[in-house]
């Protein structure tokens, strides 16, 4: 790999991270809030809306995130700035028409299903509205996100990628919490207008970025739909497998146990933030370097990238195995302290997806996404399987052990798979020498 293009990697790694240690510090800022102004119920059908509005926003994405950064990497590579700018408009089009019919569903009898039988949760149904437009701003959201990350933006795309959104959402939940009492439909309609603002500004920006590009060429929409229908099976599946648990606790355990449990699985994201923060600058790397049949070097970018996102997690996971109960009560409050022990159980399965690094990414990015769409739904069925088995007998202990270690052995099977059919590895080294070269190489890089 020339030194411009590690360079480059290390600079998005350095990047990313700032921003999203300031986004995740925001989210636990936000959650924290939002754990002392509403009752425990309300932050339980809180975290089961947001589950929703997500797992709608990735339906009508259609798979179209990692065809986004994988046709605009391309294009800006051979310059042909036309196919990138028709491929991020029709993929907007695409959401805002599946946004629609998303709606649409929900008002005409999904949404009371969701309410009254999946969930048994009255107050869900009077915010379907809500619920409804949460499921277009997030997905709209991603689109601009993505688009920066095609362009090798890595700062923007980090910037737009929830982080804005959360800090601009805090700022307006504490000024609303000054004026007076909050409740669940004020936080939703905060949320809902600074997703809208956050939107509105990248897509300005983006909008100047994409005119500049040089080159023609086209994008068909039947091309689009191609290349990203295994990818949202894949999305769907992996969606599934990290949200299947808070929603089988939701539809068998009380709304408290709702609460706790979608604590912690948001907490949790501080052990594998660094291995995110990797795949997220990494994704068009993996691209070009494979248009490029440079294999060799990208295993060794990957690996190495790996390796320095294992040690960060691996010291968080020692923090929350031993001291889960204490993390949980400063956040979220003393009803919160009892999810210590999910805590530990979900952070046991993250540590696996980090030392196997990106491998999912690499067979996505290298044109084997039906691969991975196998392993996401073999992998997410047993899990969900066994959660539903589970969920009564042990409570939302056996769920959180049914989803951790279906995650580690997803993560296990795709490492396994990205090797068979790409030729790649990318697990970290467990090696103390080797973290120490990695470290060494990363800091000689960004001095160059």
């Amino acid at each position: 790999m020339s030194p411009s293009a590690a360079r480059r990697l290390l600079l998005g790694s350095v990047w990313t991270f700032g921003i999203k240690f300031i986004g995740l510090f925001g989210g636990l800022l936000v959650n924290a809030i939002l754990a002392r102004l509403l009752s425990t119920d309300e932050v339980g059908i809180y975290f089961l809306i947001i589950s929703i509005a997500g797992f709608g926003a990735v339906l009508v994405r259609f798979g179209m995130q990692q065809t986004i950064v994988r046709f605009v990497a391309e294009s800006v590579a051979v310059h042909t700035g036309g196919r990138a700018r028709q491929t991020v408009a029709k993929v907007t089009g695409i959401v805002f028409l599946g946004s629609a019919l998303a709606g649409l569903a929900l008002f005409s009898g999904v949404g009371n299903w969701l309410a009254y039988e999946l969930f048994d949760a009255p107050l869900l149904a009077d915010l379907i509205g809500m619920l409804a437009a949460l499921v277009l701003v997030i997905a709209y959201q991603t689109v601009v996100s993505e688009s920066f990350r095609g362009l090798h933006q890595i700062p923007q795309a980090s910037l737009f990628d929830t982080v804005l959104c959360t800090l601009v959402f805090a700022f307006m939940l504490v000024l609303r919490s000054v004026i007076g009492k909050v409740d669940l439909y004020d936080v939703l309609v905060l949320l809902v207008v600074a997703n809208v603002l956050t939107n509105l500004t990248g897509a300005a920006l983006l909008a100047g970025r994409f005119r500049a590009l040089p080159g023609g060429g086209n994008t068909e929409v039947f091309e689009l739909l191609r290349n990203s229908a295994p990818l949202l099976v894949n999305n769907v599946s992996f969606y599934f497998i990290s949200n299947a648990g808070l929603w089988v606790v939701g539809a068998y355990l009380p709304a408290t146990d709702v609460a706790v449990y979608g604590a912690v699985v948001r907490l949790v994201s501080l052990v594998s933030i660094s291995l995110w923060i990797v795949n997220m600058v990494v994704q068009p790397f993996i691209a070009e370097q494979n248009a490029l049949n440079r294999r060799r070097d990208l295993e060794r970018v990957l690996r190495a990238a790996a390796t320095l996102a294992g040690l960060p997690a691996f010291m968080v996971l020692l923090v929350v195995v031993f001291h889960g109960d204490v993390v949980m009560g400063m956040i979220y409050g003393a009803p919160y302290q009892a999810g210590g022990a999910l805590l530990a159980i979900y952070s046991l399965g993250h540590i696996v997806n980090v030392w196997t690094g990106a491998c999912a990414n690499v067979l996505i990015y290298t044109g084997h996404q039906k691969t991975a769409m196998g392993i996401s739904l073999v992998s997410g069925s047993i899990s969900v399987l066994a959660a539903v088995l589970l969920v009564q007998p042990m409570g939302t202990m056996g769920v959180a052990l049914a989803m951790s270690v279906g995650f580690a052995l997803q993560n296990l099977a795709t490492w396994w798979f990205a090797h068979q059919q790409v030729g790649i590895w990318t697990h970290a080294s467990v090696s103390v020498p080797d973290m120490i070269k990695a470290y060494r190489r990363a800091i000689g890089a960004w001095r160059k």
